[in-house]
């Protein structure tokens, strides 16, 4: 139950609600607004732990990495991950949840104005597929070596052109 909030301020580096090298991390809360940060922004960041429940809130801000709502590097991200994204600039990707090599699961990601520059993302098997798909948006994925949930949801809001995945 950790929270990092940053308000009209330029930081420049990452912004972290929680980190961890192996232990759960829950519950944890970044908050941006009205800034610039020129790293990434996560509700929590962990080596290898379990990401459980932590959210991503930015608004009227830059961010020049990606946001999460939770990342582990090699740890399951599930149960309630959130990123939740409104009028801000995002030069890389969003994601609800994101693990390099662990299980992602029942996250979300929400983008409400401004503009992502890279993908729109729900899990790090969407990422895999995607990295010839800038700027995409992948609303639904299935694969061999995964599966996405029925409660998974993504929400997009945009004033301009929005293209779907075959």
């Amino acid at each position: 139950n950790n929270a990092a909030t940053v308000t009209g301020s330029p930081v420049t580096q990452d912004v972290y609600g929680a980190t961890s090298v192996k232990g759960a991390t829950t519950a944890n809360t970044a908050q941006v607004a009205g800034s610039e940060v020129s790293g990434n922004v996560y509700g929590t960041y962990s080596d290898s732990g379990v990401a459980i429940d932590n959210t991503t809130t930015i608004s009227d801000s830059t961010v020049n990495g990606d946001v999460a709502g939770a990342y582990s590097k090699s740890g399951t991200v599930s149960n309630g991950n959130n990123a939740t994204v409104t009028n801000t600039k995002v030069s890389g990707n969003v994601y609800g949840g994101k693990s390099d090599s662990g299980e992602v699961n029942l996250s979300t990601a929400s983008i409400e104005g401004g503009t992502v520059s890279g993908n729109v993302i729900r899990t790090a098997e969407e990422r895999r597929l995607s990295r010839e798909n800038s700027g995409s948006l992948w609303v639904r994925y299935t694969s061999k070596s995964s599966f996405v949930m029925e409660q998974e949801n993504t929400v997009f809001s945009t004033t301009g052109i929005a293209k779907t995945a075959d």
